[in-house]
């Protein structure tokens, strides 16, 4: 199961579908041309999307028999995340047929607005020729980028052409790439600070990610791969954030609370360097803190044969010093046995879920309705992995739901259970998801309950109320 959860995570069961090329037309909604996404007509299908917007989508359907206005049911999968709407029949033509939303599913309605809105936003960037802001140097200029909700873009590039800094500003966002060491930085503006409308941001009212947000990278990636940017201009930012959104799939940061991961080279037992980032395929290590002698040592090997120390257990690994960065040395990591990788999965699957969980300051009014009188706290991470907690004003856990890949752990009146949802997404926004059609676990699998636990220990951003009264419903 881990492994499996590490592919999710990773996208790797993701399958591509290529779209079919769209005709322009006028539209009461602007549409996005899509690649890789499909749709289930009646279960019939799937059939390419060649377009989508707030109001419908258009697929490649070809010869229809379907009559205008008819309802059909619906099963939209974008990537990894599945919307089960009613859909209605609207156009015919040249093997393709348009489709409209039924608007009285809101949680689907929000996911597909959030997936949209970055892509259009993007579309909307243009760049501004009388720019009133100085550059720092006679040697350098600015470019200014704007676009639609406030988006803009600052770049700041030599008189030759070739640029030294950009920022792309969005929602409450900054992402940052610059030359240097640390290309790409994301931040966000501080609680209390408000957006100063058109201008750059005060970086001082900025506060750095030390893991970037999948929800911000995400979205800032879908902005400038819908843009008409410049190639010197995009093409940085958009590399910079491709290779984080990897990462982010792949790589677990541990902090200094946790139990101490080492790497323990087998020729000097004694020398324990500890492990600072860790994926399936590699780790970094600290060098701070070693002797002259030690240091010298590590920096001359090609290959370290060693021993992973994670959680009271060692697996025997092969390690490869790649690179160096001030006082941190990472490379690719192989595994002696294979089982040895799979004990690690189960290791880092819960901790790359939660390491990204976010927090939703602003639920639908339907799922706020649905837990009435309660304190509701909503955290969305990767893949519409969310935890959702409605907390009574004692603190304990009266109505919560945790969700991620085809697992659902629910608590409410009738106590705590689990299903397990292989053919939908449960959408973060659901007030109501169609448990019906799950199937359900009376008694949840400790496995499972020490993968919530784990999970829910491992993101910084969660607030201790709902965290508190989630372990506390676990038991």
């Amino acid at each position: 199961m881990f492994r499996r959860l590490l592919d999710w995570i990773a996208g790797k069961e993701e399958t591509q579908v290529p779209a079919a090329k769209t005709r322009g037309e006028r539209r009461l909604f602007r549409r996005v041309g899509i690649e890789g996404a499909t749709v289930l007509l009646e279960g019939q299908g799937p059939y390419a999307v060649t377009d989508l917007s707030y109001g419908g989508l258009r697929a490649s359907t070809g010869e229809s028999s379907l009559p205008p206005e008819a309802v059909v049911e619906g099963v939209l999968q974008v990537g990894l995340t599945r919307f089960r709407v009613p859909l209605t029949v609207r156009n015919h033509g040249e093997g393709r047929t348009g489709f409209g939303f039924d608007h009285r599913a809101p949680g689907t309605t929000r996911a597909i607005s959030d997936y949209l809105r970055p892509a259009i936003v993007g579309a909307s960037l243009r760049e501004v020729t009388a720019v009133p802001f100085l550059p720092p140097t006679p040697q350098t200029r600015v470019r200014w980028f704007q676009g639609d909700e406030g988006t803009q873009v600052f770049v700041l590039e030599d008189l030759a052409g070739r640029v030294l800094q950009s920022e792309l500003h969005f929602l409450d966002y900054l992402v940052l790439w610059e030359e240097g060491p640390r290309r790409l930085r994301v931040g966000r503006l501080q609680r209390g600070t408000s957006r100063p409308g058109l201008g750059r941001v005060d970086p001082a009212t900025v506060d750095y990610f030390q893991v970037p947000p999948f929800k911000a990278l995400r979205a800032a990636h879908r902005i400038l791969d819908a843009c008409a940017l410049p190639g010197e201009v995009r093409d940085p930012l958009l590399a910079g954030l491709g290779m984080e959104l990897k990462r982010l799939q792949h790589r677990y940061l541990l902090r200094g609370r946790e139990a101490v991961v080492a790497l323990v080279p087998e020729a000097r037992p004694g020398l324990s360097l500890r492990v600072v980032n860790l994926s399936l395929s590699g780790v970094a290590v600290l060098l701070d803190g070693l002797s002259p002698a030690d240091l010298e040592w590590v920096r001359g090997e090609e290959v370290l044969e060693a021993r992973l120390a994670v959680e009271g257990r060692a697996m025997a690994v092969r390690f490869r010093p790649a690179w160096f960065q001030a006082q941190v040395m990472g490379g690719p990591l192989e595994f002696a046995q294979e089982q040895e990788a799979d004990r690690l999965a189960v290791y880092l699957a819960p901790r790359l879920l939660g390491q990204v969980l976010e927090e939703d300051t602003a639920p639908p009014p339907s799922l706020l309705g649905a837990m009435h009188g309660l304190r509701v706290h909503l955290y969305v991470g990767i893949h519409n992995t969310h935890v959702l907690a409605g907390v009574d004003p004692g603190g304990r856990l009266r109505k919560g739901r945790i969700a991620f890949m085809d697992q659902v752990v629910i608590h409410d009146a009738a106590g705590l259970r689990s299903y397990v949802n292989p053919h939908e997404l449960v959408l973060p926004f659901e007030d109501d998801p169609p448990l019906h059609r799950m199937e359900v676990r009376e008694q949840v699998d400790p496995m499972l309950k020490v993968m919530v636990r784990t999970l829910l220990c491992s993101t910084e951003t969660m607030a201790e109320e709902p965290r508190r009264a989630w372990l506390e419903a676990l038991g």
